[in-house]
């Protein structure tokens, strides 16, 4: 049966945040004549402490760490303020009715919900919770516990939506059934405790709600 409720990541699932700030630490690594590593940046999606591995690849002691971020942070959110919301999105928004809708996020509220509404979308939530609502960001499950308590729901009654493997690692340590739903910055990844990899939230909508369900779902149709 389809979930009662839907939690989503928000950095590379709704947004595709992860690919403007790969192009902000490219600008930045090319000013000081060097190439970032692709693979690399991957693997630190999403994880706490990025920036600072991030710095740190950057000449030691020739550059200051306040200026990077100075020029990195605008360049990153000035993108970001023009971008539409990923491919998708809209269907499962429009689910609303048939299902609750959340978002789990590692980011600050600060960053989250000002885009949410800017793209229309913060009415279609029932729960937000935010890095900034709890004590540890991902792979830490506590934002998904909090929007499960919040929400008044087990977690066998959730399906969450991630694009990276640490938030893959987070849903699956709540006990909630996790789609990996990889942006172009974590496309190749590898997901271990995703019950799928999917192309776009289109196809996760159709998996949830198509007439494809029963055929292709696997455990979700249990």
């Amino acid at each position: 049966m389809p979930p009662k409720v839907i939690i989503l990541d928000f950095d590379g699932l709704i947004l595709d945040t992860e690919s403007s700030l790969r192009e902000a630490w490219r600008a930045e690594y090319a000013r000081h004549g060097l190439s970032l590593d692709e693979h690399a940046y991957r693997e630190l999606v999403g994880q706490v402490g990025a920036r600072e591995a991030l710095l740190a690849g950057l000449p030691g002691g020739a550059v200051d760490p306040a200026a990077v971020l100075a020029r990195v942070h605008p360049r990153h959110r000035d993108t970001v303020q023009r971008m539409p919301a990923m491919p998708g999105v809209a269907a499962i928004m429009a689910r609303r009715g048939q299902v609750r809708l959340a978002v789990a996020s590692s980011s600050p509220s600060s960053w989250v919900e000002p885009q949410l509404r800017r793209l229309g979308l913060w009415e279609a939530l029932e729960v937000v919770v935010c890095r900034d609502m709890v004590t540890r960001p991902k792979p830490s499950p506590e934002v998904y516990l909090e929007a499960l308590a919040r929400l008044g729901v087990a977690p066998a009654e959730a399906v969450a939506l991630e694009d990276s493997l640490v938030g893959v690692l987070a849903a699956v340590a709540a006990g909630i059934r996790c789609l990996a739903v990889p942006g172009p910055v974590t496309r190749g990844s590898a997901f271990p405790g995703a019950e799928a990899v999917l192309g776009s939230l289109a196809e996760a909508d159709q998996l949830l709600y198509g007439s494809a369900l029963a055929a292709t779902a696997g455990g979700l149709s249990d």
